[in-house]
């Protein structure tokens, strides 16, 4: 089809403006002029009001005499303005197109438009629009309706010459022409990177908005200058409290809230903050519950916006409940105190038997230092006293029941014999499987030495060291089991020391007891 010259489109509706002024002044004049009892009585009662006759009237005289005029040649006084609008849409940075909306081919195109889609002016004008659309747009064809009370606007996906897919936000205004023709003015901007961000950004938004649900953490806001905050719904549950029951919180909340003890830290802490001395946070106290208990927090945060004057005005962070934490760490400084302060030596190996790490008793119980023994075996201590057996019965045990405790002679870094009680436990993790061995050991050498000097005490003469009446009844016992069995002899010798009585009574029994030793 054809394209109308913009010229004369312009003329025409300049020469439209004028004509429509005059007309409407003329029209209203005379209406207003008019005695109310002038028009006869059967009209007054159907006409609308004066003023809507009025615009009616004018509608009417401007439309005859626009077209009246649009059939002669524009007068050169319009020729400037037509071109600054013909300059303006030639040189707009925008993408513009005139469409015609009954064909649905495009009927004019400025450079940009063309620049986008790679397509020279030329080869735009008379393609269908549809051929740019990468699918059917509903959209359009709704939105050029001329009968639409005001402009349009919708999104759709354009390609362009060489493949590439674009998302394009277009604003389309329907117009018909002095001849009725439906046309369609549109202006298009290239949104894909726009649309891009705010999807990226909407995801980030709701991955944090998943990582702040799935952390179970309170969020915050402190605007430094007033003290208020805005928290979520998990800020005061972590305290006990349901929403709203806090009222609005504010810093003076959460310092009230703060235990009594903590309360002179976390204040100076936001102090600090405040005179912007520093930029990040990191407080961790103990705050009242609402059934009057205390929980752990540890609020985390950072500001983030400054004046330009260099001042502190916003800080946002978490508040995350660390009681369990807390409590562990609790536990773990009590376990290493027992570890650190036990009397007994205690030694941690892997299942392979290879040393962890030992305790202070223990590097004062076998002489080896802490650096010396780790990645070894316990072989390093033994003494030799016991035979395979022993250590294989040990093995089978622990393996059959997870604990094995006894005896066990070692031998020290000097190379000297020690007795210990050893008890060896079978350690697992939180699900259930085995993953470290725990020996304590106690140094029972002086009980052994005691108990044996009690036994030797028991059986043997405490001059000559011989043994006494019960350790010869028990031999000879055994002896004649022995005899019997093998159905042998037995003989018994008894030495008897004549004048031993003379020597005491003359010499002292002092001499008399050096006497018995050398005899014996």
């Amino acid at each position: 089809m054809p394209t109308p010259s913009p010229h004369r489109l312009t003329g025409r509706g300049v020469a439209l403006l004028l004509a429509t002024l005059p007309a409407i002044v003329l029209t209203e004049h005379a209406l207003a002029n008019q005695p109310a009892g002038a028009l006869p009585g059967g009209i007054a009662n159907w006409l609308p009001p004066a003023g809507t006759v009025v615009w009616l009237v004018s509608l009417l005289l401007a439309t005859g005499t626009g077209w009246w005029i649009g059939r002669r040649r524009v007068r050169p006084s319009c020729q400037p303005e037509m071109e600054r609008l013909q300059h303006c849409f030639e040189e707009n940075t925008s993408m513009l197109m005139l469409t015609n909306a009954v064909t649905g081919r495009i009927v004019n195109a400025n450079q940009a438009a063309a620049d986008f889609y790679g397509w020279s002016r030329q080869s735009l004008v008379g393609r269908p629009l549809s051929e740019l659309w990468t699918s059917p747009c509903p959209h359009w064809w709704r939105s050029i309706q001329v009968d639409l009370p005001s402009p349009a606007h919708h999104l759709h996906t354009h390609r362009l010459r060489n493949g590439e897919t674009r998302l394009v936000e277009v604003h389309v205004t329907p117009f018909r022409d002095h001849e009725g023709m439906a046309h369609v003015f549109s202006i298009l901007h290239d949104v894909t990177e726009r649309e891009r961000a705010a999807e990226t950004l909407e995801r980030e938004r709701i991955r944090l908005g998943n990582v702040i649900e799935g952390t179970h953490a309170g969020t915050w806001e402190w605007q430094i200058d007033s003290g208020a905050m805005t928290c979520n719904a998990r800020w005061p549950e972590i305290l006990g409290y349901g929403p709203g029951e806090l009222g609005p919180i504010s810093l003076d909340t959460w310092q009230t809230l703060v235990h009594v003890d903590d309360r002179e830290s976390v204040i100076r802490t936001l102090a600090a903050c405040r005179r912007g001395e520093r930029d990040i946070c990191e407080i961790e106290a103990r705050m009242r519950c609402r059934d009057g208990g205390t929980v752990w927090t540890l609020a985390q945060g950072r500001i983030l916006e400054w004046s330009p004057d260099g001042e502190p005005l916003k800080m946002w962070g978490t508040l995350h409940d660390v009681s369990h934490r807390k409590r562990m760490e609790h536990d773990l400084w009590l376990a290493a105190s027992v570890f650190s302060h036990a009397n007994e030596g205690i030694m941690i190996t892997d299942l392979d038997a290879r040393i962890i790490d030992i305790n202070r008793a223990f590097t004062q119980m076998t002489g080896w230092a802490r650096k010396e023994v780790i990645g070894h075996t316990p072989k390093l201590f033994q003494s030799g006293l016991h035979g395979r057996d022993f250590y294989r019965e040990m093995r089978a045990r622990l393996k059959r029941t997870g604990h094995w405790s006894g005896e066990v002679w070692n031998c020290n870094k000097a190379g000297e014999l020690y007795a210990e009680r050893l008890t060896i436990s079978l350690v697992r993790d939180a699900q259930g499987r085995p993953c470290n061995y725990i020996a304590l050991a106690s140094d029972i050498t002086d009980l052994k030495n005691y108990q044996k000097e009690l036994e030797h005490r028991a059986f043997h003469d405490a001059l000559t060291g011989l043994p006494n009446r019960l350790l010869m009844t028990d031999r000879l016992r055994q002896g004649m089991a022995a005899a019997r069995r093998s159905g042998k002899q037995l003989a018994v010798a008894f030495l008897d020391l004549d004048g031993f009585k003379a020597v005491n009574d003359r010499h002292g029994h002092d001499i008399g007891d050096q006497l018995l030793k050398q005899v014996s």
